[in-house]
Order: C-alpha cells, then sequence, then structure tokens
C-alpha cells in the first residue's frame, strides 16, 4: 500500500510569479513531505513555464510534472492527475491559490477518521466575499437537501482516489463551463460519506483581477452548460422536494440573481434581450412552481414575470429595486443575564425619486 497520504493535483498554465505562494505554502505544511505529492500538471504552457517546473520539481522529491498537450480548459489536466495520483485522497488545489499550514494533515486525519469520500475543507476568500453558512461547524456526515452543501461547488476539494476511480467521476473536457458544478454535483451524489471540515481554514481561495467570474456571461454559450448541470440532478433525483430545493440553488444563483435591481438596469437593452431571450424559455421548461417554494418574495415576482415572459415588468420591477435603499443602525445593545447580546435596531426603508 502507498505511504502517501495525499496527492495534491494542480492544473498549470503558464502560472508566472502567481504560483510561487502555492508552493510556498506547499512547503510550510505540517504533513510530512513524504506522505503527500503534488502532481503539477502543465496544459501546455511552453518552453518557459516547463523550466519553471523542472526547477521547482529538482529542488523537491515530492513534486512531479506531468507535460500534457494543449487543452485551454483545467478539466484535463485535473483528469490526468487522477490517473497519476499515488495518494490514498485527491486534493484539487487551483495554481493561484494557497492552503494552509496544516490543510492537508488535518483533511487526511478528518477523512481517515469518518470513511469520507469528500471532505469539503474550509474555504477563505482573499478578494472575494464567500458563502458562510457552509462552515458554521464540522459535519461529518453532511446530506444533500439538507446541509449546505451546495453553497460551495468549487472543485477545491479531498476526494478519495479510489472513489473517483471506481464511480468514473471526471471533469468534462474541453471548453466546459460549470464544469466544477458537474463534478462536484456527481461527487455528492455518488458519495457514501460527505464530510464537511470546518473547524480550521484549509484553503486560500484568491480573487484574480480579470478572472473569468468577474466578467459578463455569452447566454447563448453559458446556458446549455446550465442545463447540462440541471440535467445531472434531475438524473440522480425523483420529483419532489429535494429535486425543487437543488434546482433552487442554480434559479435563484444564475439566473434570478443576473435579473435584479440594479444588475438588470444597468444591461446594455441589447444584451439584456438576448439574455432574456435565453432564460425565459429555460424558466418555463426546467424550473415549476415548486422551485419557487423557498424564494424570498422579491424573486418570487421576477420568477412569475420572467415565466410570462413580461419582459417591460421584469424591467419596471428592477427599476423599483433599484431605486430602493435600506439604512440600519443599532440604537441600543446589551447583554442578557443570561450571556445573549441583545440588539436595538433602527431600519429605514426609502426609493429614491
Amino acid at each position: 500500500m502507498s505511504n502517501l497520504r495525499v496527492s495534491v493535483v494542480v492544473p498549470v498554465f503558464r502560472p508566472g510569479k502567481a504560483i510561487d505562494a502555492l508552493i510556498a505554502s506547499l512547503d510550510r505544511q505540517t504533513l510530512d513531505a513524504s506522505r503527500f505529492e503534488v502532481l503539477l500538471c502543465d496544459d501546455g504552457s511552453g518552453d518557459e513555464t516547463r523550466e519553471l517546473l523542472a526547477a521547482l520539481a529538482s529542488e523537491r522529491p515530492n513534486v512531479r510534472v506531468l507535460e500534457l498537450p494543449h487543452s485551454g480548459w483545467p478539466g484535463t489536466p485535473r483528469n490526468r492527475g487522477v490517473e497519476a495520483a499515488r495518494g490514498t485522497y485527491v486534493q484539487f488545489v487551483d495554481q493561484d491559490d494557497w492552503l494552509f499550514d496544516s490543510a492537508l494533515e488535518s483533511l487526511c486525519d478528518f477523512a481517515d477518521e469518518h470513511g469520507s469520500d469528500v471532505v469539503v475543507g474550509k474555504e477563505v476568500g482573499i478578494g472575494r466575499r464567500l458563502p458562510s453558512r457552509i462552515f458554521r461547524r464540522d459535519v461529518a456526515h453532511a446530506r444533500l437537501g439538507e446541509d449546505p452543501l451546495l453553497e460551495m461547488l468549487t472543485p477545491h476539494k479531498m476526494f478519495r482516489t479510489d472513489f473517483l476511480r471506481e464511480r468514473g467521476i471526471r471533469f468534462p473536457e474541453g471548453k466546459v463551463r460549470l464544469e466544477d458544478h458537474l463534478f462536484v454535483m456527481k461527487a455528492y451524489f455518488e458519495a457514501d460519506t460527505i464530510s464537511i471540515f470546518a473547524s480550521e481554514p484549509c484553503y486560500a481561495w484568491v480573487k484574480q483581477p480579470g478572472s473569468a467570474s468577474s466578467s459578463r456571461i455569452d447566454p447563448e454559450s453559458y446556458f446549455p452548460h446550465l442545463e447540462a448541470v440541471l440535467d445531472l440532478v434531475e438524473a440522480y433525483t425523483a420529483p419532489g422536494r429535494l429535486r425543487d430545493r437543488l434546482l433552487r440553488h442554480w434559479f435563484r444563483g444564475k439566473i434570478l440573481k443576473r435579473l435584479a435591481g440594479k444588475r438588470l438596469v444597468a444591461y446594455p437593452a441589447e444584451y439584456r434581450d438576448r439574455l432574456l431571450d435565453v432564460v425565459t424559455p429555460l424558466a418555463q421548461r426546467r424550473f415549476g412552481p415548486g422551485v419557487d417554494g423557498g424564494l424570498a418574495f422579491p424573486q418570487r415576482i421576477r420568477a412569475a414575470l420572467l415565466r410570462s415572459n413580461r419582459r417591460d415588468d421584469l424591467l419596471e420591477f428592477a427599476r423599483f429595486e433599484a431605486a430602493m435603499t435600506c439604512r440600519a443602525a443599532v440604537t441600543d445593545a446589551h447583554w442578557s443575564r443570561g450571556g445573549g447580546l441583545y440588539l436595538t435596531i433602527d431600519v429605514a426603508v426609502t426609493r429614491d425619486q
């Protein structure tokens, strides 16, 4: 049996100095270097990167470089990393992110203790805001639809290597949007044990200027990929509350969020029409009334107007939302005898004329 506890799989493409923080964090790991390997999966970056990675590997016995033809997307290098991994677990890390010092040791220990197929280690946003509810406490046996697993669908997780191989869980190859959602959701559905490790920070997710997530999507090419995720959810669930609860996540986050207030108003008219041309039939086909049950009231209004293709009313409602301002001020604060903190808050909601 291999002595390696974990293989760190890093898709690499012309990282330059951005990879320095990751390498430094791997050098600082409390897990002994003999117990983990680092697979730098070079996606055809060229000579300069090849020399950089070769130099890194020459100084570190636990670092291997996989030289791959250029694919243009992270799915292929991650898959080659899974195939080459010799560790009990695989931890995916992106080239411009980094790990906290005890991350690998703590995640491996947690996975060993609970027999985890997937461990969602606590992520910390660097220059970006991240959901926090998922990391309020450790959950040894998390359940889809009950625990907030959908809040964090990034691939920056630890997976049992044999689990990925035996279940055939791989990233789609080629230029596929939401490829991380497809991979992680299939792993969630297939896993016997999903765990959340929130006791200490593990992964630093760094926002880089000009990242794909900060650019405006192309509706015609983006939403077919979203439908592939919805197809996966429907393949693993029966009609009913669980399916509706899961589908609500993408309806709210990928469609209704883009139609809210200032965001919809700010779109150029041509782009707004293109977006609505795509998402209106998508909402009508894929998100039934049961999905609306857990939506906030403004989102339910948006959903109803969208399904009815009432574009003028949807835009007018967005203008109404954009003109609303909410201000809150704490006017009193005191501790109760039982140790609770009580706040009195004055809230004013106004609408700009």
